[in-house]
């Protein structure tokens, strides 16, 4: 027989709020989300995790009444909870790709403890710890993951990555790296955070890959005219926005170069 916690719960002030952030922001997905009148039961998970699901509940009748549910949220929103612990990889990088992402931090890593961590902070005051996960010594970067150090020019790290993905993901990332040459022959490829970066007079856009997408994140895509409706993740934000390609997709490669080419237009007229 098996047992353990299934699920944690977590006050939100608004729940669509909320799964916004931990999905979008996070890399989470929606486990259950069900109504009973009023009341929503809304959970999402890890996708590292899944026998674990997060709950994010708004504090309201018939759990509470409505004087103590105010209570609550001014509670939560003072960051007077108990803060929830996010292990990770690698801190730095965990922490340049979602402050691209809008998540307010409260602190930058900080070395210390024979490991690295940071704090953020959800919408609704909700703080989070994250840690770098602590290595074995026969487990150091350079032997985990043989992409990190192989090659010495941003264009080998690239190939490196594209290599190492494999897959659909791998084919698109190579796709979309191509499309980007094309749409501008001048970019320059570089290695950022751990991840591809184009730039031209500036960041064109970052490519990132997840389980379930490879992700365009365009440095000042709020400013960018969008007439193909290309852009449909991180939507939240006044400077950047971003394209989740996923795994049988049809890319509209003609839009995707458009948008290459606006994204050059503006950083070179800055």
């Amino acid at each position: 027989m098996s047992q353990g916690v299934g699920v944690v719960g977590l006050y939100v002030r608004d729940q669509d709020e909320a799964v916004q952030f931990y999905v979008e922001k996070l890399g989470f997905r929606v486990h259950t989300d069900v109504r009973n009148g009023d009341y929503r039961w809304l959970t999402v998970q890890h996708p590292d995790q899944p026998s674990f699901q997060l709950g994010l509940f708004a504090p309201q009748p018939p759990t509470i009444d409505a004087t103590t549910a105010q209570t609550v949220r001014e509670i939560v929103a003072k960051g007077a909870m108990p803060p929830l612990v996010l292990i990770v990889d690698d801190c730095r990088t965990a922490w340049n790709r979602m402050r691209a992402r809008g998540v307010e931090f409260t602190q930058e890593p900080t070395n210390r403890y024979g490991s690295v961590d940071a704090s953020f902070r959800d919408p609704s005051g909700n703080g989070w710890k994250m840690i770098e996960e602590r290595k074995k010594s026969s487990e150091r970067p350079d032997r985990m993951n043989k992409s990190r150090t192989k090659g010495d020019t941003p264009a080998e790290k690239i190939d490196a990555r594209i290599e190492e993905v494999g897959g659909w993901r791998g084919e698109t990332l190579a796709r979309l790296r191509a499309l980007i040459k094309q749409a501008d022959p001048d970019v320059v490829e570089e290695w950022k955070w751990n991840i591809p970066v184009w730039s031209h007079d500036g960041i064109i856009c970052t490519g990132e890959t997840y389980k379930n997408a490879v992700k365009a994140t365009f440095a000042h895509g709020a400013a960018l005219k969008d007439p193909s409706g290309l852009f449909n993740s991180s939507l939240e934000g006044n400077t950047r926005r971003a394209i989740d390609f996923r795994e049988g997709e049809k890319i509209d490669e003609k839009a995707v170069k458009a948008l290459i080419r606006a994204a050059v237009t503006l950083n070179t007229s800055r």
